[in-house]
């Protein structure tokens, strides 16, 4: 019931550093449970892409209007994808470790899949 409250909560736009862990300190207690939170919600992205993670669209869903970029080390994040002003340099444990598994491929479910057109001819 909690991951379903959440998803559920959509912050007011970023008030900055603070804000933005707070909302880390909501993800459950492990990269599995992460995962599965996500995987539950159908939040995806793409593996090696900060910017457009599972952790980036979750955040981006939560700080409507801010642009985020996520790596193992932290989140940079701004107005802008060219104006990144804040960070959270360091990452709860759970959350490094659920961006680590990801871009490894732990979470194939998570992946955000690109639909290419078909071939001529092929329906």
């Amino acid at each position: 019931m909690a991951a379903a409250t959440t998803l559920a909560i959509r912050e007011q736009p970023l008030a900055g550093e603070l804000a933005v862990r707070k909302a880390l300190e909501v993800l459950p207690a492990s990269a599995t449970g992460i995962a599965r939170m996500f995987h539950d919600h159908g939040i995806t992205g793409f593996k090696g892409a900060g910017a457009s993670c599972p952790l980036a669209n979750w955040l981006r869903y939560r700080f409507p209007g801010t642009h985020f970029y996520v790596d193992g080390l932290g989140i940079s994040f701004g107005e802008t994808e060219r104006t990144h002003t804040e960070a959270v340099e360091e990452l709860p444990e759970a959350v490094a470790c659920f961006v680590s598994n990801f871009d490894e491929g732990c979470y194939p479910t998570l992946v955000e899949r690109l639909a290419l057109p078909a071939p001529d001819g092929a329906s």
